[in-house]
């Protein structure tokens, strides 16, 4: 499992970067490659590739005026079940093994990729397709369910549900800053990332589909794993031997 490091830059400031970080005081930072149009910026940093942030309202702009393509970072039955309308499924970190659609597009190509967390595992496909020297590769910085709140184009089989998150909380030694730590349920293929921060805190956001209290879920870090009813990963702290303090 990939664990790659993330590290976050807002108007000079560089910081561990975790899932619903925002910029201090509204500073922001526009990377080169980022259009004049854009209201705002930050970049990620993940393993020293700068991955830019592009705001819903810039995004929206790019979509509405075909300029851009929109790539789903997350598990396919997320993607099913409801994605940008026109966006194609490219998996974080690394795309689909066969046949990716993104392969196909020129290297000089607008792409915006998204997730539901709402930015890790979209900043994870980002890394990489700037790493295959795509030229114009954003995250979309609020994620997928601000632009279903937004009433943007979307389609799927369900495309009215927003599921309400499950929050886990743990905590690994702080030498681990920066890495990646995942959930996933294993019998529907669903997961999602978050990353640690200088405190060797981290929190994760699951929206999963048909998964209840009794669902299993594996929980992945640099210092541990393990596997746990999501009722019991919920109510706890998970610590740094793997336990959950309830």
């Amino acid at each position: 499992m990939n664990r790659r490091t993330f590290l976050t830059t807002f108007g000079g400031i560089t910081i561990l970067s975790g899932c619903a970080m925002r910029p201090p005081n509204n500073q922001s930072t526009v990377p080169n490659n980022t259009s004049s149009e854009m209201e705002e910026s930050a970049t990620i940093q993940v393993d020293g590739t700068n991955v830019p942030l592009v705001p819903l309202s810039t995004a929206i702009k790019w979509y509405r005026s075909n300029s851009a393509h929109f790539v789903d970072a997350r598990s396919y039955l997320e993607y099913q079940r409801s994605h940008i309308k026109g966006a194609v499924l490219s998996p974080a970190p690394d795309g689909q093994p066969r046949n990716d659609p993104v392969v196909r597009w020129a290297r000089s190509a607008k792409i915006v990729t998204y997730c539901g967390c709402p930015h890790h595992l979209s900043s994870l496909r980002a890394a990489t397709l700037i790493d295959q020297r795509f030229q114009q590769v954003f995250a979309l910085d609020e994620g997928f369910w601000a632009w279903m709140d937004s009433g943007y184009p979307v389609e799927g089989t369900d495309v009215t549900t927003n599921p309400n998150p499950s929050i886990i909380q743990g905590i690994v030694p702080p030498r681990f800053a920066g890495n990646t730590v995942w959930a996933r349920h294993d019998s529907s293929g669903q997961r999602e990332a978050t990353a640690v921060t200088k405190d060797g805190l981290y929190e994760l956001e699951l929206r999963f589909t048909n998964v209840g209290a009794t669902s299993l879920i594996y929980i992945e870090t640099p210092a541990y794993t393990l596997i746990a009813p999501l009722s019991r990963l919920t109510k706890g702290t998970i610590k740094k031997n793997g336990t959950i303090d309830i």
